[in-house]
C-alpha cells in the first residue's frame, strides 16, 4: 500500500527560526517553500499594496535542510536568496515537509513531484507546532 505523507504548510516570520527535526530512521525532504508576502495572517497583518509578491525558495531550503535529520535557518537571511518583494515591507517564509524513512538519494526529489513512498506515515518531531498529516493512498501509485 502506498501512501503519500504531508506536513501542513506553515508561516515563518522574519525573526523566526525554521527548525524541523526527523527521527534518527528519517531524513527531512522540503516540499515547498515560498518567500515573500504570499497573504495577510500571522506574519503579515497588512497589505500596503503588496500581497502576492513572492520567490520560489525551494532550492535553497532544499540545500539548507533535505536529506538529513534536522535543520535550522533564520528567516533573515531569505533576504539575501530573494527580495520578491519592495525592500522596505516585511516578507516571510511558507514552508512545508515529510519525514521520510531512508536515506538521501533521487528517489526522495522524485517525491516532491508527485510520486510516493510505501509504508506508513513517518514520525516526525518538528519544533513549532504542527502535525504531520497522513494522506489517504495515493492512486497513481505503481
Amino acid at each position: 500500500m502506498f501512501y503519500v505523507c504531508a506536513a501542513a504548510v506553515q508561516e515563518y516570520c522574519i525573526r523566526e527560526q525554521f527548525q524541523a527535526e526527523c527521527s534518527d530512521s528519517h531524513i527531512l525532504l522540503m516540499r515547498e517553500a515560498r518567500y515573500g508576502r504570499m497573504k495577510t495572517g500571522r506574519c503579515i497583518s497588512e497589505e500596503y499594496g503588496h500581497i502576492g509578491c513572492f520567490a520560489d525558495v525551494i532550492s535553497f531550503m532544499d540545500a539548507q535542510c533535505s536529506g538529513r535529520h534536522a535543520c535550522d535557518v533564520t528567516i533573515r537571511k531569505m533576504m539575501d536568496v530573494a527580495q520578491p518583494c519592495p525592500p522596505d515591507l516585511t516578507s516571510y517564509l511558507e514552508a512545508s515537509f515529510d519525514c521520510v524513512a531512508g536515506e538521501w538519494g533521487a528517489p526522495f526529489l522524485e517525491l516532491r513531484h508527485g510520486s510516493s513512498f510505501s509504508g506508513t506515515c513517518c514520525p516526525c518531531h518538528k519544533k513549532s507546532p504542527s502535525p504531520l498529516l497522513c494522506g489517504r493512498p495515493d492512486e497513481k501509485a505503481p
